[in-house]
């Protein structure tokens, strides 16, 4: 159990978890380097409908998992009435979950978790109570133990949902998106238009505490090898 997926999103991307995975830009018209992030700078979307960065290969997360990051929205998307942060989740088989945003106004919206158990082409979309404002940094996580999704906001519990049946099968993991099309391909829409700093993914359960520190900046990592070799990347705010 570990930090599979560790995104500073900093000027490139670099995976500094303790998978293998590598990622790629799945359209430089759309995502770039903002200098202005959260932490230094970071990567920014300006599509509702493409852009987005893609791993180059699939990863089992399992049942037991979390998801979170810092964002920045420039808008909400109402015609699709979500916007994907990150996920996993397979828009053709519909199996799989991420992060997104539910739309109030152009201005504001909800944190929110769509998950799909390949039930038809359906999926269900799980949202928080705490009103988020566009061009406002708001540190957003999800965790999944099996039995209940949790979202937080800045550290704080926001909401629990009983959820039971979820089906997650290795896939790629995609940013700045919800869902995948097909292979190594991200779904051409739910697209999330803003910016993005420190994308974590975690193939366990985070309890609260450990969002908590999250959310206030994890001091260093050291990412070892199986000879327990490894360097620290420093890396707080």
């Amino acid at each position: 159990m570990s930090l599979q997926v560790w995104l500073p999103l900093n000027g490139n991307l670099e995976n500094k978890g303790c998978s293998d995975l590598v990622f790629s830009n799945n359209n430089a018209t759309y995502t770039k380097i903002n200098a202005s992030g959260k932490i230094g700078s970071c990567y920014e979307n300006t599509s509702y409908t493409a852009g987005g960065l893609i791993s180059d290969k699939t990863i089992d997360l399992g049942i037991n998992q979390s998801m979170c990051c810092w964002i920045n929205v420039t808008s909400f998307y109402s015609t699709a009435s979500l916007m994907g942060i990150g996920g996993q989740h397979r828009y053709g088989s519909n199996i799989g979950m991420g992060l997104t945003l539910k739309y109030i106004s152009a201005t504001t919206g909800y944190l929110s978790v769509n998950t799909g158990t390949g039930s038809g082409r359906t999926f269900n979309t799980y949202t928080g109570t705490t009103v988020l404002d566009a061009d406002t940094w708001y540190h957003v996580c999800y965790t999944y133990d099996g039995a209940n999704i949790r979202l937080y906001v800045n550290g704080n519990l926001d909401k629990t949902y009983a959820y039971t049946g979820q089906s997650s099968p290795a896939d790629y993991i995609g940013v700045f998106c919800w869902s995948l099309a097909g292979g190594h391909n991200l779904y051409g829409g739910y697209q999330f238009d803003g910016r993005i700093n420190d994308f974590r993914v975690y193939d366990h359960t985070l309890s609260a505490a450990e969002v908590k520190e999250i959310s206030r900046g994890l001091i260093v990592h050291y990412p070892l090898d199986n000879n327990g070799q490894g360097n620290a990347n420093l890396f707080s705010y």
